[in-house]
């Protein structure tokens, strides 16, 4: 889901080839079943807007892709309302597409038929511009799409998955742009990420969050990061511990943090 290492670096500078290259890989791990069809879209759907949102026709044209997938699978759980607005999505860039002169988007147009009536649902334009700032490369923009993410999980604005999926790319983005500070941020939704897979009763997929979040949160705590320490130590005594103390094989610098009740 996170893409290829160096796919990831490119795309976070500015790289339109990466940012499509990751859709790619991203509609390529649902349909392997390697992660959750649900996942694989918003996932594919966060590299997709922002290639498009610098992107010409080429990136356009991925977009109204993957926005159409997207609304196909809402179809396919019944979600009428949602599959709708994102079939209007995909209408919006394809009228964007036409008026400046692309034959293809005007016969897609003609194909979708007349437009559904959908509830109004519209992007905000501040972050828009943080999309536009993040897909040519500027790293605080990755912060503050994360930071919309994390409130929007907050303020139950969206479904979880959606905000944290794409808050943990924006995450990493950041961090392969060279903010470094983000690298507390991707702890934070990590384990977000581990507390919900653990109320679905995904017990591996919450494990391996939380183990992700407790290395991570470590190299922080060595570097003299006291909040992190403080977190990491609150995590090793939560219900996601397993996770924990499984990534102590791996970065045994946890067990630093780690204070177990009682003595012998």
């Amino acid at each position: 889901m996170n893409g290829d290492g160096d796919l990831l670096h490119q795309a976070a500078h500015g790289s339109k080839e990466a940012q499509l290259g990751l859709v790619d890989l991203a509609i390529a791990a649902g349909a392997a079943g390697a992660v959750r069809q649900i996942e694989s879209l918003i996932a594919a759907e966060t590299w997709a807007r922002l290639a498009a949102a610098n992107g010409g026709k080429d990136e356009n044209r991925v977009l109204v892709g993957v926005l159409l997938a997207r609304g196909d699978f809402e179809v396919s759980r019944s979600a009428v309302s949602a599959a709708a607005w994102y079939e209007g999505e995909a209408r919006r860039v394809l009228v964007m597409l036409a008026e400046a002169g692309d034959e293809d988007a005007q016969a897609a147009l003609q194909e979708l038929g007349p437009a559904r009536q959908v509830e109004e649902r519209q992007i905000a334009s501040d972050l828009h511009e943080h999309l536009i700032a993040a897909g040519s490369g500027q790293a605080s923009a990755f912060r503050a799409l994360y930071d919309f993410a994390a409130e929007s999980i907050l303020a139950g604005r969206v479904d979880a998955a959606e905000a944290l999926v794409a808050g943990e790319l924006y995450a990493r983005l950041g961090m392969a742009a060279g903010d470094y500070e983000q690298a507390e941020c991707l702890s934070a939704i990590l384990v977000a990420r581990a507390q919900y897979e653990r109320e679905l009763g995904c017990g591996a997929l919450a494990d391996a969050a939380a183990g992700e979040a407790a290395i991570r949160m470590a190299v922080l705590a060595d570097q003299g990061n006291a909040k992190v320490a403080t977190w990491l130590t609150e995590l090793a005594r939560s219900p996601i511990q397993a996770g924990v103390v499984a990534a102590t094989e791996y970065a045994p610098t946890i067990l630093k943090y780690m204070h177990v009740e009682g003595t012998c």
